[in-house]
């Protein structure tokens, strides 16, 4: 009868450990790509600004079209509003209205197209709390039944679109 012989120098366990070394760091990878996935945006696609400025209400009454924007902080941050400007676009296209500042004790003094006067809690003091609401008073017949308006806010003296959104009347 022939006895096998045990051979000790096997590399087998060797093998099995670089395969679990590299499982894991696989495994690693995916969940670290997971992780960022939200993150990642397409190179040539911007970002679209999110909605902390909402406009919560449009009144175009007729025969003169009288328009009126309300609009309010949804976002979790106070912002200083002398810092903020805003622009009014009709169907993407700016319709003329420009808000140099959306404080309203500086607004009186600044050239503002469009838009007759600015009023609320959100432009009273320098800052503009979530929750606090601002009227726009735009000027007669600008705005009328079926326009998309867009309402965009800019953050002074970068020229950030920090808010946008947009209602159709």
């Amino acid at each position: 009868m022939t006895q096998f012989q045990r051979d000790d120098t096997a590399n087998s366990h060797i093998i099995a450990n670089i395969l679990l070394v590299v499982i894991v760091l696989i495994l690693a990878i995916l969940v670290l790509l997971l992780c960022n996935i939200p993150n990642l945006s397409l190179p040539g696609t911007p970002d679209e600004p999110p909605v902390i400025f909402k406009i919560t209400k449009i009144t175009s009454v007729p025969p003169d079209y009288t328009g009126v924007i309300m609009i309010s902080h949804t976002g979790l941050e106070y912002y200083e509003n002398d810092l903020l400007s805003a622009k009014i676009y009709k169907d993407d296209l700016l319709m003329g209205c420009r808000i140099a500042t959306l404080n309203g004790h500086n607004f009186i003094s600044t050239n503002h197209i469009g838009v007759q006067t600015i009023g609320g809690t959100g432009c009273r003091s320098n800052l503009w709390y979530p929750g606090e609401r601002t009227k726009i008073d735009i000027s007669n017949g600008l705005i009328r039944p079926g326009d998309s308006i867009r309402f965009d806010v800019i953050q002074k003296p970068e020229g950030d679109v920090i808010s946008r959104d947009t209602v159709t009347v």
